[in-house]
């Protein structure tokens, strides 16, 4: 799988993004899926024009901003904090559950009284995991 790291502007984290190639029927069920949900801008070659033996890029314009997000998604939230992400695109999911840590680099720290208050405000089912380093 070719892996790309990439840096969200605005959090200035970074994330790492894998490409495999596919089958175009695959990607073309793939890119309306992204397309009916997204909330970035995306572009990608079109089905009719992809060649599955070359290498794929897919651009995602992370800046983009199309609003908050309306009953497109629900189930577990991770990476919640006492500031990111924004509360409008809390707002617009159904979160049923949190899975949150005690110190965890990746999870959200539950023991921070700012971000259990958050989490909790949201009604959803809270998940702490203790972990040992």
């Amino acid at each position: 799988m070719r892996t790309q790291r990439t840096t969200i502007p605005a959090a200035g984290r970074q994330y790492r993004l894998g490409f495999r190639r596919r089958s175009p029927t695959a990607i073309a069920a793939a890119a309306g899926v992204l397309l009916a949900g997204s909330v970035g801008a995306i572009s990608a070659p079109t089905a009719e024009k992809l060649d599955v033996d070359e290498p794929i890029d897919v651009t995602v314009d992370y800046a983009a901003d199309a609003g908050p997000s309306t009953q497109v998604a629900s189930g577990f939230l991770h990476g919640i904090d006492a500031e990111d992400p924004p509360q409008y695109l809390v707002d617009g999911v159904e979160v049923r559950t949190i899975r949150g840590a005690d110190y965890h680099h990746n999870l959200p720290s539950l023991y921070d009284p700012a971000t259990y208050e958050r989490v909790s405000a949201t009604g959803a089912n809270l998940q702490v995991g203790v972990y040992y380093y």
